[in-house]
């Protein structure tokens, strides 16, 4: 199944903007994310507490189980003179 993963930012600059990714039914996002940032050498944790991870237009946790056609945005807390909370 696919997911677009999109960053923005600083992670947009190093990992690029835009990326379809095909995973295996029952990947978290976790894994999902995973997959894309090791090959920069950039961990999942190392995110957590500069960005959000959305899906679909509502902020999630990395454990949540994606479903075909998902839509992740991994989007930095403050954004175009937005506070997210």
């Amino acid at each position: 199944m696919r997911v677009k993963v999109r960053f923005f930012s600083e992670l947009a600059r190093i990992i690029g903007k835009e990326h379809l990714i095909e995973i295996r039914e029952n990947t978290s996002v976790k894994e999902a994310l995973e997959t894309i940032l090791k090959e920069k050498k950039i961990k999942l944790k190392d995110i957590y507490n500069d960005y959000f991870i959305i899906i679909n237009g509502k902020v999630v946790k990395p454990d949540l189980i994606l479903k075909e056609n998902d839509e992740i945005l991994i989007v930095p807390m403050i954004f175009g003179g937005l506070i997210f909370k």
